[in-house]
């Protein structure tokens, strides 16, 4: 379900679907929030698990904007804009708990219903029981993550929330994971991205049964 902001009842922007605030910055959702007709602003904000856009240093205000620019700032922007970050592999399996990846095959020429195959991530554990039947062209596998976005918890402090590059299984990081990123040399191109990443602050070290939107 579209998310939209909505002022003297006429939608000026859509700031997300559902739980996924994929246009909007937390901070500007709080601005819009008073001028909102529809509540729908209100709405993201009460809900524990919206997960809002990534303050992308390109999409920053030189100045106080007022409701009508941010308005047509987040009608102008692309959903899903992100940045990958490397990572070793061993950071991948030892914090997320990874989703199984569905491929589908069918015989060349062949016309009717494809088969689904459902294989391990190949950043899981899992992986290494089945690596030997697979193969990977060219240097194998890149461990790396994306950016998906933002989460806040009750008392409004944010955590970044990323995805796995294969799987894309959603998780935060503690504090000593979030620097194992930061510190990563191949990620030394983006400082300015790197100095805006938030820990989870529920915990010091994310398992797999406490990552995503509710920690």
């Amino acid at each position: 379900m579209g998310e939209y902001f909505t002022y003297k009842g006429k939608q000026l922007c859509k700031i997300g679907t559902c739980e996924h605030i994929m246009y909007a910055r937390r901070s500007e959702v709080q601005d819009l929030a008073p001028y909102d007709s529809g509540g729908m602003c209100k709405g993201a904000l009460d809900h524990a698990g919206s997960i809002y856009r990534f303050p992308w240093p390109q999409e920053d205000f030189n100045f106080p904007p007022s409701m009508n620019e941010i308005a047509s700032a987040i009608d102008s922007r692309e959903p899903f804009v992100t940045a990958l970050l490397r990572v070793d592999k061993d950071f991948l399996q030892k914090v997320i708990g990874h989703n199984s990846m569905c491929i589908s095959v069918k015989p060349r020429n062949y016309h009717g219903y494809n088969t689904n195959l459902s294989l391990p991530c190949p950043m899981s554990t899992e992986w290494n029981h089945i690596s030997e039947h697979v193969s990977a062209s060219g240097p194998g596998f890149t461990p790396c993550i994306n950016i998906f976005g933002v989460g806040y918890n009750e008392a409004g402090e944010p955590r970044t929330v990323f995805e796995c590059g294969y799987c894309g299984v959603l998780f935060s990081v503690g504090t000593a994971e979030l620097d194992e990123i930061k510190n990563h040399p191949s990620n030394a191109d983006k400082p300015v991205i790197l100095a805006r990443l938030r820990a989870n602050t529920k915990c010091d070290v994310l398992t797999p049964d406490n990552q995503g939107f509710g920690t």
